[in-house]
């Protein structure tokens, strides 16, 4: 988990950046998916920037996954 700041469509932006393709081209190299339930993690804003992310050999062990509110 961690604040990434890359604002893809994968992971539930509306828009996305410059930031993101690292991200994305990270995911995809290390064979890595992210779990966000599609709710904002930015205060005052619609922007999902804190990741979480796991290998997708566990993805079958995430059961829920749930943003908390600010």
């Amino acid at each position: 988990m961690g604040d990434f700041n890359g604002k893809s469509q994968e992971w539930h932006n509306s828009k996305i950046d410059e930031h993101r393709q690292i991200l994305e081209d990270l995911l995809t190299e290390c064979n890595l998916v992210t779990h966000n339930d599609g709710q904002a993690t930015r205060r005052n804003s619609t922007s999902v920037i804190d990741l979480i992310i796991t290998s997708s050999r566990l993805t079958t062990y995430i059961k829920t996954r749930d943003t908390l509110t600010h």
